[in-house]
């Protein structure tokens, strides 16, 4: 299934591709032990390390694995895993249908699988406009938007931050004082600034970089660093929250983000 992905260029869907991996650790289990699933675990992490959606999928599933019932206390955390990714979905959603009760125009940047599902419910509503940049498809979920979405050229973004509301941004990665996003991403947040537009990051606490380990290879190609203080505050599962504030409460939430093992 992960070479499937892999072929098919779905590598920009990392709650996709979470689940994926998480079959497939699920599916070894049945034939090893548990010392060998771990050893299994950290060769999948090597191969997916810029992946902090696999990674962190990963510590959510093996996290306080026991030595008996591997198998079965695997195959139950993988449920609740995708249970949970639906959820924060849904939550994600709620949070910025709240802020759009004033927001009617919205601008969208680097959308990832939480931002594509909440765009999907709201282009439905003929109240609110949403307006995406023309960007190459290879690094955008470009399949998940579909019609009800004004799409603008690279040269009219400067005018539709302008006249928009509020503006939307998917996170690819969380740390504690940047996120990694698309490419543009810094040039929207410097309009939307320069107008004084509220500007979010989208994301779930699955996107946090726990250990602060991004480094700058990982944005060199499709991506880029932007500083957290620049942006107005994160819509995650949790709430809306100030970047700083987001970390610390997403680690609260969830202790087993804290395992450095991986």
């Amino acid at each position: 299934m992960i070479q499937h992905l892999v072929m098919n260029k779905k590598l920009h869907d990392k709650e996709l591709f979470a689940k994926a991996v998480s079959h497939s650790i699920c599916e070894i289990s049945q034939e090893k032990d548990s010392s060998e699933i771990l050893f299994t675990k950290r060769a999948m992490i090597n191969q997916f390390k810029d992946n902090v959606v696999v990674k962190n999928s990963l510590k959510y599933l093996i996290h306080n694995l026991k030595k008996t019932n591997t198998h079965r206390q695997l195959n139950d955390n993988k449920n609740q895993l995708f249970l949970l990714f639906l959820d924060n979905k849904r939550k994600v959603h709620k949070h910025i249908k709240h802020k759009t009760t004033t927001n009617k125009k919205i601008y969208v940047h680097g959308i990832n699988t939480l931002l594509s599902y909440s765009l999907d419910k709201l282009k439905k509503n003929k109240n609110i406009e949403v307006i995406a940049p023309k960007l190459t498809p290879i690094y955008e979920n470009w399949q998940y938007l579909g019609e009800g979405i004004k799409y603008v050229e690279d040269l009219d973004m400067y005018y539709a931050i302008k006249e928009s509301n509020m503006i939307l941004i998917g996170a690819d990665k969380i740390s504690k004082n940047h996120t990694i996003c698309k490419k543009g991403t810094n040039m929207c947040i410097e309009i939307a600034n320069k107008f004084h537009k509220p500007t979010y990051v989208c994301a779930s606490s699955f996107y946090l970089d726990a250990h602060n380990a991004i480094k700058d290879k990982e944005f060199e190609k499709h991506y880029e660093k932007i500083k957290n203080k620049s942006i107005s505050g994160i819509i995650s599962e949790l709430g809306i929250h100030q970047s700083h504030h987001f970390y610390y409460e997403a680690l609260h939430y969830n202790s087993w983000l804290k395992n450095k093992d991986l």
